[in-house]
Order: structure tokens, then C-alpha cells, then sequence
């Protein structure tokens, strides 16, 4: 739980660091509103989430899901992107002899396994020239998995520890 005092801090240097930010901070209201979004928050990510937001933008926050977004975007950056998802996922069941039972206790990430869990119908006995359209499927449910997860985890406040733990993304 994020430390009123922390919190302040965090929004006087976003005064400091935009000079058009003008946050009253007298307007208990708009505090409280601000509060509530990143109350999940731990000092350190906060601070963090802060700090960086600032060195890599130019504007200042919009509104407290100006800095939400900006924590989602980096990361979504952090996961393996689609593609390489896809290959990841086709080489070990291809490795594995399409052995679906060996292929989610083998494979390392969470939703790349729910994934194909759902697509096993589509992948059993599949010939070459289905694949295209079996990986097109794959891809917009991976990226659909991701945004909703990396969504998830930035309103529970579980920034930083993700953005540095990028494996720790798709484990689950």
C-alpha cells in the first residue's frame, strides 16, 4: 500500500519536473482521486513509475491513467512479442511430437499454454498449408492475453517487479 507522505512526493515532483503540471495539492479531492489509482502501488514502484514517466515524456500527465498507461505500454514491452511466441510455442509441440500432455508441462509460459489449449482442436493432424491460418488466430489471442494481463497487473500496482522480471510476464 502506497505511503500518503510517498505519494505526495511523487506528485510535487511532478510539479517540479512539468512546469505546467499545476497540481494543487491543496485540492483534496483531486488528491484523493489520484490516490485511489495508485493506492495498490509500493513506495519503491510508485516513486519509480514516477521517476521515469518524467525522463521519457515530454508531456506532462494528462490524468492519473496518463502514468497507468505509460506503466502498461512498458510492459507490454517486456513480454516475448507474437510472433516469436508462435514459434516458440510450434517449436516445442514440433519437438515434442504434437504431445499435448507433454507440451504444457514442458512449456514455460502461461499464456502461450492457455493459448494452445484452446487452439488444440485446430493444431491436432494439422497440415502445413493450415498453419498460416491457425498462427493468425494465435497471434491476435496473444496479444489479446497480454494487453489484458499487462492491464491487470498495472492496476494491482505490479509494475516494477514485472518490468524486471520480463519471464516472469508469461509464467504467469
Amino acid at each position: 500500500m502506497l505511503d500518503q507522505k510517498i505519494f505526495l512526493k511523487g506528485i510535487k515532483y511532478l510539479n517540479a519536473y512539468y512546469t505546467n503540471f499545476n497540481f494543487n495539492i491543496n485540492d483534496d479531492l483531486k488528491l484523493k482521486v489520484w490516490y485511489d489509482v495508485f493506492s495498490s502501488f509500493t513506495d519503491d514502484d510508485f516513486t519509480h513509475l514516477i521517476k521515469t514517466y518524467c525522463f521519457q515524456n515530454i508531456y506532462a500527465p494528462q490524468s492519473p491513467s496518463s502514468v497507468l498507461e505509460y506503466a502498461k505500454t512498458q510492459l507490454k514491452l517486456k513480454y516475448m512479442d507474437s510472433s516469436s511466441a508462435w514459434d516458440y510455442a510450434i517449436s516445442l509441440l514440433r519437438g515434442l511430437g504434437y504431445d499435448f500432455s507433454r507440451f504444457y508441462s514442458k512449456c514455460e509460459y502461461s499464456i502461450i499454454s492457455t493459448i494452445i489449449k484452446s487452439l488444440r482442436t485446430d493444431l491436432e493432424g494439422i497440415h502445413t498449408d493450415k498453419l498460416p491460418f491457425v498462427k493468425k488466430t494465435f497471434v491476435t489471442m496473444y496479444d489479446e492475453a497480454i494487453d489484458r494481463d499487462a492491464q491487470i497487473k498495472t492496476k494491482e500496482g505490479l509494475w516494477i517487479t514485472q518490468v524486471l522480471s520480463a519471464k516472469a510476464l508469461l509464467k504467469g
